[in-house]
């Protein structure tokens, strides 16, 4: 029972390839080739997830950082507008 089971399933990967090889040559994607594509489309991966928070992040800092200089400026400004009315 067990080379039985053992030949008939070479058999079947054996027509697989075959099937596998036609669909190339004509220029059809493969059933390999499918799955594979299907299994990176599927979404994101941690790595990616990680690298655009970190890049988020630093953009929120870089305006956070701004920010004091901006409210001294705007502080200048006005003790010059003062300046210039007395």
């Amino acid at each position: 029972m067990l080379e039985r089971t053992t030949c008939s399933m070479a058999r079947a990967c054996a027509d697989q390839r075959r099937l596998e090889r036609r669909q190339a040559q004509h220029g059809q994607p493969t059933a390999r080739a499918a799955r594979g594509t299907r299994r990176r489309a599927r979404g994101m991966t941690l790595m990616e997830v990680l690298i655009a928070l970190f890049i988020f992040m630093v953009g929120i800092v870089g305006v956070l950082a701004a920010l004091p200089t901006g409210v001294n400026a705007a502080t200048w400004v006005i003790f010059q507008d003062a300046a210039i009315h007395l």
